[in-house]
């Protein structure tokens, strides 16, 4: 049995945190989803856009952990893409947080 990187365990933790504080907010009203792919999950139901976005964000990270480790990816790498999920993610609750404080 293959073993799994510690990055693949981060961005699992990661994706688990980000799929709960999208998934709150989008649910509390505190979020609207932009991206209408996701508003159209989101308008089918609460499991189907949970299924969809673990199904999304776990056929990335399989493929990241697959050049991991076939040693077509650096551990260096692996980081970058960890540091570029949460830089993104931090500017999105930024954003609409300044947004929403502005309406």
């Amino acid at each position: 049995m293959m073993k799994l990187s510690k990055y693949f365990w981060i961005l699992t933790g990661i994706i688990f945190v980000d799929l709960i504080t999208t998934t709150w907010g989008i649910y509390t009203g505190v979020l609207v989803e932009k991206y209408f792919l996701i508003r159209w999950t989101v308008d089918i139901g609460l499991w189907f856009f949970v299924i969809y976005k673990l199904s999304v964000s776990y056929l990335g990270l399989s493929i990241l952990e697959w050049a991991w480790q076939r040693d077509l990816f650096s551990d260096r790498a692996y980081s970058y893409v960890i540091v570029a999920y949460v830089v993104i993610w931090v500017v999105g609750v930024i954003y609409y947080q300044v947004k929403g404080m502005m309406l």
